[in-house]
């Protein structure tokens, strides 16, 4: 019998939690549960070495290009609609559903966003995921004067 592991939060505690389960001998189905259309990668370059255009965004992955693949970790894209922990199955917004064994929670934090008056602005960007350092590294280019709120 297949057991199964599913791996809500593809950020690095998700990509290393598979990573570990791997080196640690578990030999069934591994699932990572992200909400980002990317592999896993690591926040912090996203505002130093991409943000300034200094590296190539694939240089953040938490893996080289491949380990998922030859690991047997299966990389799932979307939102997590709710846990069901009495059937032990993860339902994702879109309908499927992933059934597990054995369950890891690793999502993470979310910034706090605090109300301001430029929330909702166009050229008011966010900085939080790959996408977002992108779009910023290139209105900066483009910029010629800079506001930055936020000290993370």
């Amino acid at each position: 019998m297949t057991r199964n592991l599913v791996i809500v939060g593809a950020g690095l505690a998700g990509a290393k939690a598979a990573e570990a389960a791997r080196a640690e001998g578990w030999d069934g189905r591994v699932v990572l549960v992200g909400d980002e259309p990317t592999a896993p990668y690591e926040r912090p370059p996203l505002s130093k070495a991409i943000l300034r255009g200094e590296a190539d965004p694939g240089s953040a992955r938490v893996h080289p290009a491949g380990f998922y693949r030859d690991h047997d970790i299966e990389l799932v894209t979307g939102d997590v609609g709710r846990i069901d922990a009495r059937s032990r199955r993860v339902l994702l917004a879109g309908g499927e559903h992933l059934d597990y064994d054995t369950l890891v929670v690793a999502t993470g934090a979310e910034p706090l966003r605090l109300p301001a008056p430029w929330d909702g602005m166009s050229g008011v960007p966010q900085r939080r995921t790959l996408e977002d350092a992108l779009r910023l590294h290139d209105a900066l280019r483009r910029a010629t004067r800079v506001a930055v709120s936020g000290a993370g």
